[in-house]
């Protein structure tokens, strides 16, 4: 066993070596030309397909198999006395409702650009004359004494 492992292993290096330059490579690439990435780019004559699907799963439709989950977590609830059947049954309802939202949020997720830098605020004048009388470094000493 120990011989086919060693027969093998320069040729698993080579195949990852060969791997992470191709990633690099490719990495490179969109990094010098970024027009070249088309990430959410076209793709229309989908549109149609998939705001059916999305019609169905937040319409009638979605309701009726949320409600079919629900129900069939009940009854396995009931089945196996166990109130995590129906816990299960209610987040597969919830996902069959809220998948395409969630798709829709991640796919067009955007990072916000900074229009114009932030201004900093000016510090609050602090009246030093009052922080540090007598009485305030009398009483800071003597919390700082140890008491036996």
């Amino acid at each position: 066993m120990q011989t086919v492992s060693r027969t093998l292993a320069p040729d698993v290096h080579k195949a990852r070596l060969a791997a992470n330059l191709l990633l690099a490579a490719s990495v490179g690439v969109l990094i010098a030309a970024p027009d070249l990435a088309f990430a959410g780019d076209g793709g229309a004559e989908f549109d149609a397909t998939y705001e059916m699907i999305v019609g169905w799963l937040q319409g009638s439709l979605g309701k009726l198999i949320a409600v079919a989950f629900v129900a069939v977590g009940i009854i396995m609830g009931v089945a196996r006395q166990s109130i995590m059947a129906f816990a299960i049954g209610i987040v597969a309802g919830l996902g069959v409702y809220m998948t395409p939202d969630i798709i829709d949020s991640v796919v067009a997720a955007t990072l916000p650009m900074a229009h114009a830098p932030m201004a900093v605020p000016e510090p609050l004048p602090l009246p030093l004359d009052t922080l540090m009388t007598p009485e305030a470094i009398d009483a800071a000493a003597q919390m700082a004494t140890p008491t036996a």
